[in-house]
């Protein structure tokens, strides 16, 4: 017999309030609301089959009977006009009703979508939680939701369903998950559901054709109509603009901030060389100086100029502090620290750069207010001066000029600053928070659940087609169905190591090794920490939920600041994250406004908008055989999409292996040959033996790596002497310029830049990388698998070994001071380690 709790509680009137909420009360929720009714519990109402009145219709003046739902997801009420099995309850949600249809088993499932009962169609009849329109500040800790005061009177936990919800639709990953944390976590809605919800709305109405309004009563659901509409003929709209207004600051930030403060970050460390060369440069003058002291002089002088040019990119940002009187943002007299707690920016994590680029933001405001132009006109006068004083010496005067002319490229423009320039640029700072404001309102104005959305989202995890033939999706014409992630995925990995025994034999094809496995162990290490997947967990809304299992989901932001996106894509920004009001002339919704692309899986195999009429010309409209919209696959022929990424560790480390090698291959069939593994070629080398390879190229600590990034392309270069090539890679240096020393030792350090992407970020991976395969090698090489003798080695707590300090650096005869303790290894990387040992004997 069930229990009192497990039992849901609905009334025979159409209009009770228990009737209409939505996910409805559990019984002893209902007998706790209402003490003074004396409302009987299952056992007692069963044995005396007496009808209950309903406690809400009675003080609404209404004739209502409770109904007590055993088996609600079966059972409908009986006035109700459908059976459809669709109460969208916090408890037992619809993925009870999937989950017993199919569960996904890591196996590249081809899955119908789930049925609904007998009924031909979903009625509305209950609203999506409670009704209330769930805007930003909400709150499941104070009861706080829509517009309403603290503590409502609800069991139910309506932001943590919602974050729930989107996470089964692929619009709330891990990073907002992990972010939302320092936010307050599950159950407030914050930043990160504010950019969840406009990237939704953003994608079914530009996608899928969903309407939308900026009236929001066009978007509200009457009670009549609660009662009449199905889901399947459900079509309101939405409450959505998606010309949303251009972010304000950007421009501020674009035009002013960045390049002043990149001018004068530059700058910095090259005063000490140019002041000191303006000063030897002053000595040579001296009078009744020996004219080859005066030489020698203005020789160091040179010298000392030269050094602070190398110390200055030759390209100097873009500024013009004269546009700063057009401005057309608020002006307010602020300390910097006032303008960072103000309440627009208080509640911005900073504790991470990567969370939120605000922490580099607030460095160059910092920069910004603090900048002086008068030293900057003096050097640049200084400066001048001396061109002045070797113009009759064309040979000397050519010499000095390159040096002076880039310092003044970089101060020309902070030296001619005038007083109320600065001062207007510090009150545009200081007036930052006004400016962000109507911006920001915007944001959280339109990233409600409003009536239709909520509907839209129930849609689509009942799996109901949504939208109309308007939107870009234009293979399936009409409404369209919406993926969602499967109720579960089983037989996952028990452990790091179990996982990464997926990924090395990933590397195999009929027992043979045919990509390196310790590049491949790397990559997954640190795309997902041996990972494919992620339980549900905090998010869960009944205690069987939270063991569930969904893909690991790396969101990437579409977002804006100093670095670029390579570096704030991590999570989403209020501040930083484009508005749906970039300008995307060419190609539309190619890559979001809102979110980028999406990586899934242990490989974290990475996509953005694929399809015919949006993706560019020259680029697949189709990967793995489906379209995409931001990296979220679409159903075809009323299925589910099942991409090997995104139903479990096996398939997912086979999708990575099949990236890692497609990066590998030239981008075109004429392209230039890849080279393949060159450590086998020499004495006692081992093919894929990436880590004795690459440990003879100085990639360990405190070492100038013998391998350098190629100007121009997404490649690198061995800097070894060509004296040492047939040592290194078994055969002589055939051209001895960069292109003939391209890739070597092998093209699949090539896979790894192209990998991570492209510029810095794709040269930086391509050296973390072997760096670390290097270290890991090296612990991994003391270690011992089962079975084997005793060696010295690293157990669970083994440690980071330390290098030894330098003789410079030592403590001459100072006694007590203990050695630093060096950290723990991460689990992660003692399961690298240990994965290496397994591989070394498989090679």
């Amino acid at each position: 017999m069930p229990t009192d709790t497990e039992l849901l509680v609905t009334c025979t009137h159409a209009d009770c309030p228990l009737k209409l909420r939505s996910p409805l009360l559990d019984l002893t929720s209902v007998i706790l609301l209402y003490p003074e009714d004396q409302i009987p519990g299952y056992e007692a109402a069963q044995a005396n089959k007496s009808a209950v009145p309903c406690p809400a219709c009675k003080r609404a003046g209404r004739e209502g009977l409770l109904v007590y739902l055993d088996d609600h997801l079966r059972k409908a009420p009986p006035d109700m006009t459908t059976r459809a099995p669709v109460v969208f309850d916090a408890m037992v949600s619809v993925w009870k009703r999937a989950f017993e249809l199919l569960t996904v088993t890591g196996q590249t499932a081809d899955y119908q979508p789930a049925k609904a009962g007998p009924a031909t169609a979903h009625r509305l009849n209950v609203r999506p939680y409670d009704g209330h329109v769930l805007r930003f500040g909400n709150s499941d800790v104070t009861r706080q939701y829509g517009d309403s005061e603290p503590g409502v009177a609800t069991k139910s936990m309506h932001v943590r369903q919602l974050k729930r919800d989107l996470l089964y639709l692929a619009y709330y990953g891990n990073r907002e998950r992990n972010v939302a944390r320092l936010y307050g976590g599950a159950h407030v809605f914050e930043a990160t559901l504010v950019g969840a919800i406009l990237a939704f709305k953003f994608d079914i109405s530009f996608f899928y054709g969903v309407p939308t309004t900026t009236d929001p009563s066009q978007s509200t659901v009457s009670d009549a109509e609660l009662r009449q509409t199905t889901l399947e003929g459900f079509s309101k709209p939405i409450y959505f603009d998606p010309k949303l207004p251009d972010n304000p600051i950007k421009p501020i930030a674009t035009t002013l901030i960045y390049p002043l403060a990149d001018r004068l970050s530059a700058l910095a460390p090259a005063h000490a060389s140019y002041d000191s060369g303006i000063a030897l440069f002053k000595q040579s003058k001296a009078a009744e100086l020996p004219v080859k002291k005066a030489a020698a002089l203005r020789a160091k002088a040179l010298k000392a100029l030269r050094k602070g040019m190398g110390l200055l990119p030759e390209e100097a940002p873009a500024l013009d502090l004269a546009s700063i009187k057009a401005s057309k943002a608020e002006r307010k007299v602020r300390s910097l620290a006032e303008v960072l707690a103000h309440p627009q920016f208080a509640q911005i994590p900073r504790a991470e750069p990567k969370l939120d680029p605000w922490v580099d933001f607030g460095q160059d405001l910092a920069l910004v207010l603090a900048c002086d132009p008068a030293p900057e006109a003096i050097r640049v006068a200084e400066l001048d001066q001396i061109l002045v004083d070797v113009a009759g010496d064309d040979k000397l005067k050519k010499q000095f000029e390159a040096p002076i002319a880039r310092y003044k490229r970089y101060a020309d423009a902070i030296a001619a600053a005038t007083p109320e320039q600065l001062e207007d640029l510090r009150k545009i700072v200081g007036g930052l928070p006004e400016t962000f404001t109507p911006y920001r309102e915007a944001l959280h104005r339109y990233a409600v659940i409003d009536h239709a959305t909520a509907f839209y989202i129930l849609a689509m995890l009942s799996e109901v087609p949504i939208g109309s033939g308007s939107g870009k999706l234009t293979r399936q014409p009409g409404r369209k169905l919406v993926y969602h992630f499967p109720p579960t995925i089983e037989n996952e990995p028990e452990d790091l190591d179990a996982y990464a025994d997926l990924v090395i034999e990933a590397c195999k094809d009929k027992g043979t090794f045919v990509m390196p496995p310790f590049m491949m162990l790397e990559r997954q290490k640190n795309e997902s920490g041996y990972r494919a997947t992620e339980a549900v967990g905090d998010l869960a809304t009944s205690p069987d939920e939270k063991a569930r299992r969904v893909p690991i989901n790396g969101i990437d932001w579409s977002n804006w600041g100093r670095h670029g996106g390579s570096v704030t894509k991590y999570a989403y920004s209020e501040l930083f994250t484009n508005s749906v009001g970039r300008v995307q002339a060419q190609h539309p919704g190619y890559f979001g406004p809102i979110v980028h692309s999406r990586g899934v899986g242990g490989g974290q195999v990475t996509l953005a908008t694929v399809m015919k009429g949006v993706t560019p010309t020259g680029r697949a409209n189709e990967v793995d055989g489906y379209e995409w919209v931001a990296g979220i696959p679409v159903p075809q022929g009323g299925k589910m999409p099942t991409p090997g990424n995104w139903t479990g560790a096996t398939n997912s480390c086979k999708r990575a292996a099949k990236l890692f090698d497609s990066k590998f291959k030239p981008d075109q069939p004429g392209g230039a040959s890849c080279r393949h593994c060159t450590y086998d070629k020499v004495p006692g080398g081992t093919r894929y033996e990436c880590a004795k390879c690459l440990d003879r190229l100085q990639l360990g600590p405190d070492q100038k790596p013998l391998l350098a990034a190629n100007q121009g392309d997404n490649s690198y270069h061995c800097t070894a002497d060509a004296s040492r090539w047939p040592e290194l890679f078994g055969e002589p240096l055939a051209d001895d310029s960069e292109t003939g020393r391209t890739e070597y030792p092998c093209s699949w350090l090539r896979a790894v830049m192209r990998y991570a992407g492209e510029g810095e970020r794709a040269d930086s991976r391509m050296f973390k990388t072997a760096r670390e395969i290097v270290a890991v090698g090296r612990a991994a090489s003391g270690k011992k698998t089962a079975g084997d003798e005793d060696e010295t080695g690293d157990d669970e707590t083994a440690q980071e070994e330390q290098p030894a300090p330098d003789e410079g650096t030592k403590s001459k005869g100072k006694t007590g001071k203990k050695p630093k303790k060096p950290k723990k290894k991460s689990p992660v990387k003692l399961a690298m380690e240990d994965a290496f040992v397994r591989v070394r004997k498989q090679l």
